[in-house]
């Protein structure tokens, strides 16, 4: 139990750690980029599942849509 529990305490210290240091830094010089939408969902969706196919399809699925408009979602892009 006190082998767990130490684990417990290293892995948030090691989560906290991570989450607290800079990943990315910020450029001066960036320049303005193209944004692609590429899905929309109905408010408050849960993407659940991407997929990529040998076709290079991308299939997209969503739960908890919107209760009063949608009773599922299922996207693809050919």
């Amino acid at each position: 139990m006190r082998v767990n529990t130490l684990l417990i305490f290293i892995s948030i210290g090691l989560l906290i750690g991570i989450s607290g240091s800079s990943m990315v830094q910020a450029q001066s010089q960036a320049e303005e980029n193209e944004m692609i939408r590429i899905v929309m969902l109905p408010p408050e969706a849960e993407v659940t599942g991407m997929y990529v196919d040998e076709h290079g399809r991308f299939f997209v699925n969503a739960m908890h849509p919107d209760p009063d408009n949608y009773d599922a979602t299922i996207g693809v892009i050919n």
